[in-house]
């Protein structure tokens, strides 16, 4: 394993289990193996570090959705797929995820500017995908017209229910299979053309 891994690996052990705050770059460097200026020339401060691994984090999580959601035959399958593609990484790298969402609450005064433009348009990409679904079920007649709002309003919502599901089982250990289930419940309920028909 070369240094970047290593401290990489070691950064997302610390911060899950202590937190950005409380964790220090001698810590990091010490689990690391690594000497404190080794993180600063390759980082340049813990700020950049935590967006670096934020990156990685969404990228993973990015490119395992695209390839989930490819074999979908209506955009409403698309959805179901984006729904469980995260709920799955969830499960599987959830020190990653948490770091992920511990990410929104530090300031970005410290992080290199170019970082934060990065994760900010692959956050926007991540996004877009999810409402190409939406404008594809609109399209393919597999979910239904909207009372209210727009593919991107809806994208949104369902974005901002599984970020918040998140929160919930790696913040208040809550079971993920019941949120998933949730999950896909409401956002059949607010898509499906045959589930909105029944319910009118």
């Amino acid at each position: 394993m070369g240094k970047v891994e290593a401290i990489l690996d070691a950064a997302t052990s610390l911060f899950a289990k202590k937190g950005f705050d409380q964790t220090t770059v001698s810590e990091i460097a010490g689990k690391a193996g690594v000497a404190n200026g080794t993180i600063i020339y390759h980082f340049k401060s813990k700020e950049n570090l935590l967006y670096v691994m934020s990156w990685f984090t969404l990228n993973s999580l990015h490119k395992r959705t695209r390839m989930e959601v490819a074999g979908a035959s209506s955009g409403l399958e698309g959805v179901d797929l984006y729904v469980r593609a995260f709920y799955g990484y969830l499960g599987e790298q959830p020190d990653q995820l948490l770091i992920y969402l511990q990410n929104s609450a530090v300031s970005a005064r410290h992080a290199d500017p170019l970082l934060l433009s990065n994760l900010q348009a692959l956050r926007t990409r991540y996004l877009e995908m999810l409402t190409e679904l939406v404008r594809e079920g609109l399209d393919d007649g597999s979910i239904a017209p909207f009372e209210t709002g727009g593919p991107e309003d809806v994208a949104l919502g369902i974005q901002a229910s599984l970020f918040g599901a998140a929160w919930m089982v790696l913040c208040h250990h809550q079971e993920l299979k019941p949120l998933l289930r949730e999950s896909l419940a409401a956002a059949y309920m607010r898509l499906a053309a045959e589930v909105r028909g029944a319910a009118t």
